[in-house]
Parts: structure tokens; sequence; C-alpha cells
């Protein structure tokens, strides 16, 4: 997950109630990133867009959360053939399925 730290632990505490690890990859160094580790990738744009064009070849889904559409962002997930795309706010409930539907579907 990359985003701040607030919506971060919010996402966090959704997510682990139905059993699905979740890690910042904020606190990592890029170089530590591990495809072979990770189910599903959730980053808030722009924030997450360095690492989220990092990251573009890896073969898992990857969510994209922002406030709004932008040209700029359509160019990034053209980029990303996995990934797709929820505006803010979030309906949690929906949320959280996608990403359990997301992680188990592996």
């Amino acid at each position: 997950l990359v985003d701040d730290d607030h919506f971060f632990r919010i996402c966090q505490a959704i997510i682990l109630r139905d059993g699905v690890e979740v890690e910042s990859a904020l606190v990592m160094e890029p170089e530590n990133w591990d495809s072979g580790r990770y189910s599903l990738v959730i980053g808030s744009y722009p924030m997450a867009a360095p690492f989220l064009l990092r990251i573009s070849e890896w073969k898992i889904p990857v969510f994209i959360l922002s406030d709004g559409l932008s040209r700029e962002l359509i160019s990034l997930m053209k980029q990303i053939p996995t990934s797709r795309f929820f505006l803010k706010p979030l309906d949690f409930g929906h949320f959280r399925g996608m990403v359990c539907d997301a992680v188990h579907s592996e």
C-alpha cells in the first residue's frame, strides 16, 4: 500500500479484518520491492506514481486511488496493464470486497 500514513492505517485496519497482510512500500528501499512477495499493490495518485512506474511490469493487480481523473493518470494507467482505477472517497465495503477478490484469486 503506497499512501500517506493516515490513509494507510485506515486501509490496513479494514483489510486486516479479512486476514490480508498489509505493508507500506514507502518505508522500504526500492531494491527490496519483490514482485513475488505481493498479490496486490494499492497506491494513491499522484503520491504513488514513481513507485507504480517502477513496478509497471509486475504481473499482479494494481489499484490506483485518486480524487479525480487526469490525462497524466490515464497515461500512467496505460503503462500498467493490470491497473484499476478507484475514485476517492471510497465505498470501503465495495473496496474491501475488491481487495479480497484480488488477493484470494491467485
